[in-house]
């Protein structure tokens, strides 16, 4: 990692250790899948790896829209996603540690819960065979197929209803959930 990205690491890291009293903290909620199926998020040991990397974040939240990068860590313990602005100073903060979850942000809607962010990581991210063997608990199917170009395309459905789509390709994430009316991207950030 190039010195000014350790520093700016370092710098969010202090704002986050500063903040961290003041975060909505809770026991983990459910999360409303459709509009009566509620699907917990799995443990982190589900995660497949580890990731450590920047993306730059793009979404759009019902009429808010809002763009920032973010440093997102993922592995078998946890995953934090910290929000940064183009000073690298910390915007926001998303944290999952497998007994609580934790939101802090100000350009995230009030209402939004950290849970449905965290549930799209999972779903983008996680084993496709345990997250599969998850989702048909809760009467929900979860797809994966590689198309020919090698853009993996990740689907839950319910029944025959297309509830969310993750399209993944290279170093870059498209996440739609078709009944929240809610989408973003994740882009890859060069680190160089």
């Amino acid at each position: 990692m190039p010195m000014i990205r350790k520093i700016v690491f370092c710098l969010s890291l202090c704002f986050v250790i500063a903040g961290f009293n003041s975060c909505t903290s809770s026991k983990l909620n459910k999360v409303y899948v459709t509009n009566t199926k509620k699907v917990p998020l799995l443990a982190p040991s589900s995660m497949n790896g580890s990731v450590e990397c920047y993306e730059y974040f793009s979404g759009s939240f019902g009429e808010q829209s809002f763009a920032v990068t973010c440093y997102l860590t993922s592995d078998n313990e946890g995953m934090n996603i910290l929000m940064l602005n183009d000073f690298g100073v910390q915007m926001g903060m998303i944290y999952y540690d497998g007994e609580a979850a934790g939101i802090e942000s100000s350009i995230l809607p009030d209402n939004f819960k950290s849970e449905y962010i965290l549930l799209d990581i999972q779903n983008a991210y996680y084993d496709a065979e345990e997250l599969k063997n998850h989702y048909k608990q809760y009467k929900l199917d979860f797809t994966k197929e590689v198309l020919s170009d090698g853009t993996e395309v990740r689907k839950v459905f319910s029944k025959k209803d297309l509830i969310e789509e993750i399209r993944i390709f290279e170093k870059n994430i498209f996440i739609k959930n078709y009944l929240r009316g809610y989408s973003y991207e994740l882009t890859g950030a060069d680190d160089e």
